[in-house]
């Protein structure tokens, strides 16, 4: 059987993974100064935030929502294409196009995610 998530505390995508507030690998010193939390997060969220030094989940939604920030001003300055555009182009340039399309429209779904529950954290 395997193990069913909810949405990624970070991001909102779908949970596949736990991550551990603070990373684990830094509870050992860390012991009796913070909380320890398992939250449900998505992989991709999860690897960013690996062995970083946040330890509390208001740093590292902050630091989640940085780099979605930066991403979608990556993708911003790459372009994004419109559906007219796409439309007129074949093949697997037509392919790519949409996929860059779909990828840039979910990270800003992620992005909007983020930004209003790490505020909804900071306002605890």
């Amino acid at each position: 059987m395997t193990k069913t998530y909810g949405d990624c505390v970070y991001c909102g995508d779908e949970a596949n993974s736990i991550d551990h507030i603070p990373a684990q690998s830094r509870r050992w010193y860390l012991e009796g100064k913070y909380e320890f939390l398992e939250v449900e997060a998505c992989m991709d969220c999860n690897l960013m935030l690996s062995n970083k030094s946040y330890n509390t989940l208001y740093e590292r939604k902050r630091f989640i929502l940085q780099r979605l920030e930066e991403r979608a001003r990556e993708m911003k300055v790459r372009g994004t294409w419109t559906t007219d555009e796409i439309m007129k182009i074949e093949g697997h340039l037509r392919t790519q196009a949409m996929t860059d399309r779909a990828n840039y429209e979910d990270l800003c779904n992620r992005l909007i995610y983020a930004r209003y529950t790490t505020n909804e954290v900071r306002e605890i």
